[in-house]
């Protein structure tokens, strides 16, 4: 038996152990209880920390920088490396792991494990694993394992886990990402909001296959003059087939207009985009903050964002443009008014797009990718299809508190687009 299951029973045991490898495959540890700007939450930081100019804020005097020709060394080897200076003596970044993502995300990893069902059921289930433990109750439980000499026997476990989850992952594999079973980097079934009042889909026949087009009005949901549509637009190559060929996803926002001026405010516009995610936010904020003639654009015609365009892997090239041109088309059909494309440049095989820490070697091959994107866009020139002008944003990464604090912020700072 080792120390995890002899400090927790097994039943608890059990959960953790599958929140930890959870946590280590998707390189998201849970801890809510840290500050954002002086911990370490995933592995992708760490590397990115190590690996840029200058030491990281968040180890300053520990970490000194590495730089390395390439990013396909595996983790393993990666933290093998001396490069952790304790009292002068050179020690592996392996010691890293053991505190910050071991040791340190014990307290998240039990609070996380003590959510149960509020029924009966659920509390009598959670107070049967408790005392499976051994212990009286919660607190008493929580006290034993936080024992410094209990909390190491347990962070040493919590290693062995994180090798056997991690240990053949490659550096690059932490900042890009293998595509879904269904063969997309970043569309899921679950792309779309599911809110919101259905118009009638309308089905647009291409050279090689049917776009089906759903747009949803979020008008209800929102007190802005500024009205909200998402837009799904799938393409197949066979009617029947379950998961699409090709997808373009994004929102349209109708101004208020009187005689065809508009009667909204850049305000409006912001916390229109509030009513879906905070992915809309950020590019709405982008695009007010990287485009000098924005308000102008929205002032003279309304706005379509493009968040998400993709192809599946293995479907013919130049269906995806397919997708996008007769998606557009719909629109413009539905929402006359609409004179801008806004398109989020953000190649979808890359992970972490407006986070710090990353190596040079990521920001350039970022760089390079984002540069083709664009140039292909331009070449295919969508705007035709609106009879208007094209945009481009690459838009910065947010939580919900971040979000709501930037939206509130621009409105205290009207006309200075300062937020990124």
């Amino acid at each position: 038996m080792h120390a995890g299951e002899a400090l927790l029973g097994w039943p608890l045991w059990q959960k953790i152990e599958a929140i930890y490898r959870s946590w280590v495959r998707t390189d998201y540890f849970n801890d809510s209880s840290l500050d954002e700007l002086n911990s370490l939450n995933s592995i992708w930081e760490l590397i990115g920390a190590i690996l840029e100019e200058g030491e990281s804020d968040k180890n300053a005097k520990v970490l000194r920088p590495t730089r390395l020709s390439n990013l396909d060394l595996s983790l393993k080897d990666f933290l093998s490396i001396p490069n952790l200076i304790l009292e002068g003596t050179p020690q592996p970044l392996e010691l890293i792991v053991f505190r910050d993502f071991c040791y340190n995300k014990i307290p998240a990893l039990l609070e996380e494990a003590s959510v149960h069902n509020a029924s009966s059921e659920g509390k009598s289930e959670f107070a049967a694993m408790v005392a499976a433990s051994g212990h009286d109750n919660w607190e008493n439980l929580t006290k034993t394992v936080m024992h410094p000499a209990a909390a190491t026997h347990l962070a040493q476990v919590l290693l062995l886990i994180f090798w056997d989850e991690s240990r053949r992952r490659t550096l690059w594999s932490y900042f890009k990402k293998d595509r879904y079973p269904s063969g997309y980097h970043a569309w899921s079934a679950t792309s779309a909001s599911g809110c919101g009042r259905p118009l009638k889909p309308h089905i647009t026949p291409t050279a090689t296959g049917v776009v089906k087009t759903e747009i949803f009005n979020h008008s209800a949901d929102t007190d802005s003059s500024v009205k909200p549509y998402e837009w799904c637009s799938e393409f197949r190559l066979a009617s029947e087939s379950e998961v699409p060929d090709a997808i373009a996803y994004g929102m349209v926002y109708l101004a208020a207009r009187n005689k065809g001026e508009s009667c909204s405010s850049i305000s409006d516009l912001r916390w229109a985009s509030a009513v879906v995610s905070n992915i809309d936010v950020s590019q709405v904020l982008a695009f007010l903050s990287q485009h000098g003639d924005a308000p102008a654009l929205f002032e003279s015609g309304d706005i379509c964002f493009l968040w998400l365009w993709e192809r599946k892997a293995g479907s013919p090239k130049g269906i995806g443009a397919e997708c996008l041109l007769a998606a557009l088309t719909d629109i413009k059909k539905r929402f006359s008014s609409v004179k801008v494309l806004v398109a989020s440049l953000r190649p979808a095989q890359f992970t972490n797009w407006g986070k710090t820490h990353e190596p040079p070697l990521v920001q350039v091959a970022k760089q390079e990718a984002l540069e083709k994107l664009e140039y292909f866009i331009e070449k295919l020139a969508p705007q035709q299809c609106l009879d208007g002008q094209l945009r481009f944003i690459v838009s910065k990464y947010r939580g919900a508190g971040a979000t709501l604090a930037a939206l509130s912020i621009a409105d205290l700072v009207e006309g200075e687009w300062h937020i990124e």
